[in-house]
């Protein structure tokens, strides 16, 4: 008991310290994410030639890119046979930990690794000088391990719910202790994970969301956007964080998933019915005064506007290669226990044949 008060006192000490105000975008960062924003936009239009000059252009604006657009970047030299810059871009997001076999295994790149540029990565791969912190990530890797630990053991809430609430505010502690000693966990300090988005500090947060199951613990969105703002946090990872943080859709992202519909089987209440699996599609939208709102709130952190986004959602499906948008966080099912309330959700999805 003494301990839990003890951690309660800490976690209301650093909601004081990390009370900031809200800050803004740099200039830099502004234009690199406007830079980044069209070279998405051209490869949604199959413009690689384009997305690259952009890319080019972003990268001159920030020291460290982040990873997910170096990434991006390097599938567009793929795609022109350009195996030198492949090369070498690839090599920089593979210094920040990104791993080599998940590399291998986007089939964009087979010809490249068929290169003597191919074979040179491989090679500089094993005897790579790695750009983060070994043992900050180390730390960040032990919290999530401790997070999920009896999450996925059999029983989980059921079972040991109250011990894993003891861990999550543990955990947040723990957290804040990391960020108050070595600063936000950017690329530079943990390195990248396979979907560009910031894995475990991601799941930590996200385990903190008004609503979540262990109810909320800490609001991060005040440490977010002073992240966002410093550059060190992505703001296409960080949007849907600081919404799950504040329970507020601030930024649109009801219109930003995949979804699918199903029908519970009548007979087994936990089985999805037979046939009833809709494909993926997005919900019908027509931007109004609100969508405006919403753009503009978007923009302030470096975001594109929701219609933009659906265009590189859409793209994304069919050409998964490329990482524009998390695939993961942004599909979603939905079931439903009749088939007219099936049915008439239906109406209001756009299907992707």
């Amino acid at each position: 008991m003494a301990e839990m008060k003890k951690q309660t006192l800490i976690l209301i000490l650093f909601l004081t310290f990390f009370k900031i105000g809200y800050s803004q975008l740099s200039d830099s960062m502004k234009l690199y994410y406007f830079k980044v924003n069209l070279a998405e936009l051209s490869i949604s239009d199959s413009a690689y030639i384009d997305a690259l000059k952009y890319y080019n252009e972003a990268f001159n604006l920030k020291k460290k890119p982040f990873c997910k657009d170096k990434f991006n970047s390097a599938i567009c030299f793929a795609l022109q046979g350009n195996n030198k810059y492949t090369y070498l871009t690839l090599k920089y997001i593979i210094q920040y930990g990104y791993s080599l076999n998940d590399i291998r295994n986007k089939k964009v790149f087979d010809r490249f690794f068929l290169s003597r540029y191919g074979k040179k990565l491989v090679s500089f791969e094993k005897k790579k000088l790695v750009l983060y912190n070994r043992g900050i990530r180390d730390s960040y890797d032990s919290l999530l391990h401790k997070d999920q630990y009896f999450r996925i053991k059999k029983g989980s809430y059921d079972v040991y719910g109250d011990t894993i609430r003891k861990i999550n505010k543990t955990n947040v502690v723990c957290l804040l202790k990391l960020i108050e000693k070595y600063g936000n966990p950017s690329e530079q300090l943990i390195g990248v994970y396979p979907n560009f988005d910031f894995n475990p500090f991601n799941i930590l947060v996200t385990h903190n969301y008004v609503g979540s199951k262990t109810g909320q613990i800490f609001d991060f969105s005040e440490i977010l956007y002073k992240a966002i703002y410093s550059g060190d946090l992505d703001s296409r990872v960080a949007a849907s964080l600081i919404t799950g943080s504040i329970g507020k859709d601030i930024y649109g992202s009801f219109f930003l998933g995949l979804i699918q519909y199903g029908i519970l089987d009548k007979n087994e209440p936990e089985l999805i019915k037979k046939g009833s699996l809709s494909g993926y599609g997005l919900l019908i939208f027509n931007p109004n005064e609100k969508t405006k709102k919403t753009n503009i709130e978007r923009e302030k952190i470096g975001l594109d506007s929701i219609e933009e986004a659906r265009k590189k959602l859409s793209f994304q499906y069919y050409h998964n290669d490329f990482c524009l948008i998390n695939m993961g966080e942004a599909k979603k099912g939905f079931l439903f226990s009749n088939e007219e309330e099936y049915n008439n959700k239906l109406k209001n999805l756009i299907l992707l044949k």
